[in-house]
């Protein structure tokens, strides 16, 4: 997609000299994609809000905008596509001009002024060798900005919050805190004696500012110790980790104060980590080994001169509501209670103010904090506990939850049975008992058919649940490097070549032979799904319903090998990795309306000769032979073999 650029007339001449060496915007139509007039831009509204054909995911504005007269009009162009986008995705936008964002902060006023504080700005005067570190704004900054950030309550609220730090910095407000002294001097017993000192000090030309702060740490010291805070009963279980995002390095200390300094509480470095910087805390979410179950993050974070950083807490939030469902976050805020309202309208539901936390009792507002938190991390466990899908066999936590969340519950539900009920039972009776000696396998040569196709079925189960999941990022199968494990990975276990090992913990499955020995693979039992005993018990009674049971013997080399060489030449897999080959090809859905394999052979070779491409477009898979040699091959050794598979279903009651 090529970025969109709205730009001054007079300034297009300026911004494709100094843009042009840049890697970013080589691929830019630049004659194309400037705005010089006004009914240009209304002509290009649909791009702007999204509703177009081809919209704009990546925006360039210059704020210093003049059609006729002077104004910003870049930023009302901003605004518009804020409010008036349609499309899910948010769109990235970033102002580019010879004036510096401080200039424009100083300059711009009303509600532009927050447009100015919230987006990025660059110089384009040096983008010949700088890069513009680009970001598109996540889906819930953006409904922040919409309802609260940009809008004319929320501005105001905001003004009404600064002046509250502003007005105890004022010389006029020295009558006020007068008449609070006069007051306090009354209640001499109460307030204490050191309170009682500190107002002492005062005189006319005390400054009035630094006097009240004195004051004010003084009478929170008195609270403390008319209201104790009572030894915290809470016990942080040991597996409990904390990430605390907080650009303020006075607030951030004394959150790590209050968490860190009471025996059985957080540790930093070891169960407490901390950061100032978005962007760094969002890496440490998406790659690092630790699991948070604790986050708390300050909503609105800023850099060094007062400006939005590139991650701000509702982007940390999104991705902890993606991609990490078990991690419970607070969210800490110095917004007023207009503000508040408005995050909890939008789906923030834990909401801290800065105005209790940094009280005279923190502690307090801690314990209180985190007992919420713990009770949220238990409530999510149980939610997770209870929602249809793996817990350790397919994915690994992280990857699993990732999925789950992308794919969707209910989606998933209707893929997969609910049943946590009679699988130990199923395993008692109709398993362990059957094969409770170790080497009965060998000595008896019993039939393992029923231990195949539970095995199978569970395995055909996974897949569908993996193909879900991967289809959903437009990705039909594993790539290259992980074909190798993707059977490990459905049993998550290793490969076991000892036949006559057999427990109660574990069943063996016999797998495809190849050119190397034949392999076993185990499938722990203890390892199952919960709600795997509702397929196992449909598949005791009624085999064959699933299209992956029926192609797996006809892919074994020995007994169909013109099936085999066929279907491995067509996509294109070594010889060593052919087994995944049947676990791929059923699992499109076009499959299920074939009447038996042949149509389905048929149609994998006439979509082939047809289309040069076969009709799941898996990625990197090619046949590898031309159209004469794949009709012959096709007609002397696939089209005989047919009659005897078909004969092979109906001997197994398989209907196709």
């Amino acid at each position: 997609m090529k970025p969109l650029f709205i730009c001054n007339p007079s300034q297009i001449q300026a911004l494709k000299t100094h843009i042009k060496d840049n890697k970013i915007f080589k691929s830019a139509d630049l004659n194309r994609c400037f705005i010089s007039k006004n009914s240009d831009y209304k002509l290009r509204k649909n791009d702007l809000n999204g509703s177009g054909d081809a919209p704009f995911t990546r925006i360039y504005i210059d704020p210093f905008l003049e059609w006729n007269t002077q104004e910003y009009f870049g930023y009302q162009i901003a605004l518009e596509v804020l409010e008036n986008w349609k499309k899910k995705e948010a769109p990235g936008i970033v102002f580019i001009s010879a004036i510096t964002q401080t200039m424009f902060d100083k300059m711009v006023t009303g509600k532009m002024n927050s447009l100015v504080r919230e987006f990025p700005h660059f110089d384009f005067m040096n983008l010949k060798e700088k890069t513009i570190p680009f970001g598109t704004f996540s889906n819930s900054r953006w409904k922040y900005l919409k309802a609260y950030a940009l809008t004319s309550s929320g501005i105001v609220d905001e003004i009404s919050h600064d002046l509250t730090t502003i007005i105890s910095q004022n010389e006029s407000s020295r009558t006020n805190l007068e008449k609070i002294l006069k007051r306090v001097k009354s209640l001499s017993d109460t307030v204490g004696k050191e309170v009682m000192e500190c107002i002492a000090l005062y005189n006319e030309d005390t400054n009035v500012s630094t006097f009240a702060k004195a004051l004010q740490e003084k009478i929170i010291d008195r609270l403390k110790e008319l209201r104790p805070h009572k030894p915290s009963e809470i016990k942080v279980p040991s597996n409990m980790n904390l990430l605390i995002i907080e650009d303020n390095e006075e607030h951030l200390q004394v959150l790590e104060k209050s968490l860190t300094a009471r025996k059985g509480y957080f540790e930093k470095e070891k169960t407490l980590f901390s950061f100032t910087n978005g962007e760094e805390a969002l890496a440490e979410l998406k790659s690092s080994k630790n699991e948070y179950q604790l986050v708390l993050v300050d909503l609105r974070l800023n850099d060094e001169n007062g400006f939005a950083q590139a991650v701000h807490g509702v982007d940390i939030i999104e991705e902890l509501q993606k991609n990490h469902p078990l991690t419970s976050y607070t969210i800490i805020t110095g917004m007023g209670r207009k503000g508040i309202s408005e995050l909890l309208d939008i789906e923030m539901k834990f909401v801290l103010s800065k105005k209790q936390l940094y009280s005279f009792d923190t502690d307090s507002e801690v314990d209180t904090m985190l007992t919420r938190m713990f009770a949220d991390v238990k409530r999510r466990e149980r939610s997770i506990h209870y929602l249809f899908g793996p817990n350790k066999t397919i994915y690994k936590w992280r990857m699993f939850k990732a999925n789950l969340h992308a794919l969707g519950k209910d989606r998933y539900s209707e893929q997969v049975a609910i049943a946590d009920r009679n699988l130990r039972l199923f395993i008692n009776k109709e398993l362990k008992q059957t094969f409770s000696i170790p080497t009965q396998r060998q000595e008896d040569n019993f039939d393992m058919t029923t231990i195949d196709n539970v095995h199978i079925n569970i395995l055909t189960l996974r897949r569908i649940y993996l193909w879900l999941a991967l289809k959903n990022k437009n990705r039909l199968f594993l790539s290259n490097a992980e074909q190798g494990e993707y059977e490990n990975v459905l049993n998550d276990c290793g490969i076991d070549c000892n036949l006559s090992r057999i427990n109660s913990t574990g069943l063996h499955f016999k797998t495809i032979k190849t050119e190397r020995d034949v392999e076993c693979r185990q499938l722990d039992l203890d390892k199952l799904w919960p709600h795997e005993s509702v397929i196992i018990d449909e598949w005791n009674e009624q085999h064959g319903k699933v299209l992956l049971d029926k192609l797996k013997d006809i892919t074994v080399s020995e007994r169909h090998p013109a099936l085999f060489n066929f279907i491995k030449t067509y996509f294109d897999y070594k010889e060593k990795d052919f087994k995944l080959c049947n676990l791929i090809i059923p699992i499109d859905s076009s499959i299920w309306n074939f009447k038996d394999l042949g149509d389905f052979l048929i149609h994998v070779f006439q979509d082939y000769t047809d289309n040069k491409k076969n009709s799941f477009h898996y990625e990197n898979v090619q046949a590898m032979y031309n159209d004469e040699f794949a009709q012959n091959y096709f007609e002397q050794q696939i089209a005989p073999y047919l009659p005897e598979v078909d004969k092979q279903f109906m001997e197994l009651d398989m209907d196709i």
